[in-house]
């Protein structure tokens, strides 16, 4: 084995992520990346082992979840009215 490292920078280079920092064997690995504490945008992740060192470019997008409720209005035409609540 050798050891691994897998980070995630911002575009200052600024470190916002250590995944992985341990001794793995040859073989396929999965990490769960939570990233609740980031803003969208471009990020870079640097893969490092033994001799090895890859940095490539992701782009994080953080999707906002809309909410649509319609109303019936109590007004004498009895229109529909639409209200838009949008939730992060």
């Amino acid at each position: 084995g050798s050891r691994v490292q897998l980070k995630v920078f911002d575009v200052l280079g600024n470190e916002v992520a250590t995944l992985v920092n341990e001794d793995k064997t040859a073989g396929s690995y999965e990490v769960d990346f939570n990233a609740t504490q980031l803003s969208s945008g471009i990020y870079l992740y640097k893969l490092t082992a033994g001799n090895f060192i890859q940095t490539r470019k992701m782009i994080l997008i953080k999707k906002k979840t809309e909410f649509i409720i319609y109303e019936k209005n109590n007004s004498r035409d009895g229109k529909e009215r639409k209200s838009l609540n949008l939730c992060y």
